[in-house]
């Protein structure tokens, strides 16, 4: 018996809260089939499947836990860290727009004057 071999990927690879990372498993068993494969993202959720999806509502450094079993017994394991960032705000940008706005504004204003 060969062991399986665990490992997986996520989309998008930057993900932010409340947003669905879709996880896929791309494990392989060279001497027969995985029949079993369990998630645990680290927050205390756990998913069934080669595919699934999660989100988290918090930001933070998760780690996220793929075991594989195979129709033989054997099992394997691939842990990745995964991090969630916060939503960034526009502030910036929207002060700039005001201030163009404002500077707008007081070129009319003497436009009207003159």
């Amino acid at each position: 018996n060969v062991p399986p071999y665990a490992n997986f990927s996520w989309q998008p690879i930057n993900p932010k809260i409340n947003e669905t990372i879709y996880f896929n498993s791309t494990s392989y068993d060279l001497d027969g089939i995985i029949v079993n494969y369990t998630w645990n993202f680290g927050d205390g959720n756990i998913s069934y499947g080669a595919s699934v999806i999660h989100k988290y509502m918090k930001d933070g450094e998760y780690n996220v836990t793929l075991i594989v079993r195979d129709d033989d017994g054997s099992i394997d394991t691939k842990i990745f860290s995964v991090k969630i960032r916060k939503e960034k705000k526009m502030v910036g940008f929207e002060i700039l727009l005001l201030v163009i706005a404002f500077l707008f504004l007081l070129y009319r204003k003497d436009k009207l004057t003159l």
